[in-house]
């Protein structure tokens, strides 16, 4: 395993979603990633500035499950129906064609990160590819793979290139082969592993996959039962829809900074890339939907999703509260009309007490901190102002409660007033705390090339027969090429004269001698 190794798990924890948010265009490149639980079989990918694609192998069970009612399972050789013109026949054909074949994906913005992720964890062997452009800046790029390979902070191995804490968060559970998809060899490669596959993510502006010859539409006529996912930053219709896009320029658009901070303070953004991950979720799940009609009419789908929908979506709750006063904008942690909650200060750290609407329970935990004078202020006189002011509270109240441990206000509000506290983590405090480590969030992965044992966040479900789980670390660049191509039916030669040529990329067998 090399001296990473021996010196114990590092961590591929960090801060870096945060940091990652505003560099790049949601079109750069972010991989191509697929979903699908393990017994459908494996998954390919690209990954790197101009990703190619992942791709899962088809369940064999899946065309002899036609939809109950909808007519007769469709068969490779239906005849192409006549149909509304060019864009109608073709449509049509592929419907009526999809019986037996699989979806893959490729992704630029952050939110198909998310998804192969959130694919991997579920049981897809998933393949990622760096598509490899031959010149210039996008070369440079290229040959250190994807962009999210650039944000740090970074983990230095004793030997070989750092890593981004980030790329080895949203990597795992795949495996890894660089191809140039601008050359003629390099698309015939990815169309030789979309025989194998049941799903292709991608995250390209779009317009980009169509000019490479591998859009839905031509992909789909000659793999019809492939499920292609689309994530892009602001849509795919619409004046915005080739536009670039980060996740501070979406998070601005939805003006989700209106939700935080104090009225009338500069706007703040969310410190993560929340609508990246919820257009991670959303691709899944508009994947697995499509995966389960496939099961029942042999079809496969086009998925389309952005950070923009996706995002606009997460605000329903907020949306609807703003509609229903003329007045109220935004809507901080304790409630749609008060500012935001920071909590009290207790001896080992900030805790968050929740007795809405009660301000009997209040006057009851002011008597016993030895606060009651608080009672007599003019701006908690009468009982509707308590409420009213409650935000003003803490800070009447810390240099008391700050001399309290948090287990002990917790045996006072939680025990004996019977309403919620919670302690107001930190990273490393969340991480290290009791109900965390009992739900096994942080578990370490072996086998990491250069970096050895790798403590990383753990799969969020559990399954009885164990469905999700942690098995491959984060591949280097181009680390399984030849294991890819050579399971696709390359023999060594041809897989050594692709590497010859440029359009496949291997990771330096000095690196992978020590896996």
């Amino acid at each position: 395993m090399g001296g990473a190794a021996a010196r114990g798990a590092r961590t591929g924890l960090g801060g870096a979603d945060g940091a990652a948010a505003d560099r790049g265009p949601a079109g750069a490149p972010a991989g191509a990633r697929a979903a699908l639980p393990q017994r459908h079989g494996h998954a390919l990918g690209r990954d790197g500035h101009g990703r190619a694609a992942l791709a899962l192998r088809q369940d064999p069970r899946a065309h002899r499950r036609p939809l109950s009612g909808a007519g007769p399972a469709h068969g490779r050789g239906a005849a192409r129906p006549r149909g509304r013109g060019r864009r109608a026949a073709a449509g049509a054909s592929r419907r009526e064609q999809r019986s037996g074949r699989r979806r893959s994906r490729r992704a630029r913005p952050r939110g198909p990160a998310r998804a192969r992720s959130l694919a991997g964890r579920l049981g897809a062997d998933l393949r990622d590819a760096a598509r490899r452009p031959r010149s210039g800046r996008d070369q440079d790029r290229a040959a250190r793979g994807r962009l999210v390979r650039e944000v740090g902070p970074f983990h230095s191995p004793d030997e070989g290139e750092p890593e981004s804490a980030l790329y080895l968060q949203l990597n795992r559970n795949k495996r890894g082969i660089a191809l140039d998809l601008k050359s003629a060899e390099g698309r015939a490669v990815l169309e030789r592993l979309l025989a194998g596959a049941d799903v292709l993510i991608e995250g390209y502006r779009p317009g980009v996959m169509e000019r490479l010859g591998l859009g839905y539409e031509e992909l789909s006529n000659r793999h019809p039962r492939l499920v292609y996912l689309s994530v892009s930053g602001l849509g795919a219709e619409g004046p915005l829809a080739g536009a670039p896009a980060s996740e501070l320029d979406v998070q601005a658009v939805v003006g989700s900074n209106r939700h935080l901070g104090r009225s009338g303070d500069p706007p703040v953004r969310f410190g993560y890339d929340l609508a990246s991950v919820g257009a991670g979720i959303a691709g899944v799940h508009g994947v697995l939907t499509a995966l389960l009609w496939r099961e029942r009419s042999g079809l496969g789908q086009h998925v389309q999703t952005s950070l923009l929908q996706t995002f606009i979506a997460m605000h329903q709750w907020t949306i609807s509260a703003e509609l229903a006063v003329e007045d109220r904008v935004g809507r901080p942690l304790s409630g749609a009309d008060e500012e935001p909650d920071h909590g009290f200060e207790t001896a080992d750290g900030h805790a968050l007490i929740t007795m809405r609407g009660d301000e009997g329970a209040w006057a009851k935990f002011l008597i016993a901190i030895d606060r009651p004078e608080v009672l007599l202020d003019p701006r908690y006189e009468a009982p509707d102002r308590l409420m009213r002011n409650l935000h003003l509270l803490p800070p009447l109240v810390n240099d008391r409660t700050r001399e309290i441990p948090f287990e002990e206000l917790r045996r006072l509000v939680q025990d004996e007033l019977g309403y919620a506290i919670v302690r107001m983590h930190d990273l490393r405090s969340l991480l290290a705390d009791e109900q965390t480590e009992a739900l096994g969030v942080v578990r370490t992965i072996e086998g990491h090339p250069t970096l050895g044992p790798l403590r990383t966040l753990n799969v969020p479900w559990g399954f009885e027969d164990g469905l999700a789980s942690l098995r491959l670390p984060p591949p280097l660049l181009g680390q399984h090429g030849a294991e890819v191509l050579a399971e696709a039916g390359y023999a060594e030669a041809e897989i050594a004269g692709l590497v010859e040529s440029g359009v496949l990329r291997l990771a330096p067998q000095a690196q992978l001698a020590r896996t």
